[in-house]
């Protein structure tokens, strides 16, 4: 199971998943330039992913968004149960307990982070 540990230098909660390979969930820029008629977080895509829990738009239609925020497919925290914390050693932790969402900040498929 993931959990919360606090950094002891400079006081921040970080996550840590020994179980599992991070490295098998991040996009190559290859594989992230995808046409955005097949992309799951552009305009016009909205079924193709998970219900949006949020959303900025203008007027009704549902392709004239400026933010979304859906659940993620491989949710790192877990919605249900207990915090459980505990010191372990140097370390404060606590069981990995919470919400892993996506936002998607923009419309544009192209638009560079910033």
């Amino acid at each position: 199971m993931p959990e919360f540990r606090r950094d002891p230098v400079i006081g921040r909660w970080v996550i840590i998943d020994s179980e599992r390979n991070f490295s098998q969930d991040v996009l190559t820029p290859a594989e992230s330039a995808t046409d955005p008629k097949s992309c799951p977080f552009c305009p016009g895509n909205e079924n193709m992913g998970k219900t949006e829990l949020l959303s900025y738009r203008n007027g009704q239609d549902k392709s004239k968004w400026s933010l979304r925020v859906i659940p993620n497919n491989k949710p790192v925290l877990q919605v249900e149960g207990s915090l459980n914390r505990q010191a372990h050693g140097m370390y404060d932790r606590m069981n990995g307990i919470g919400a892993h969402e996506i936002i998607i900040e923009t419309p544009d498929h192209n638009q560079k982070p910033y």
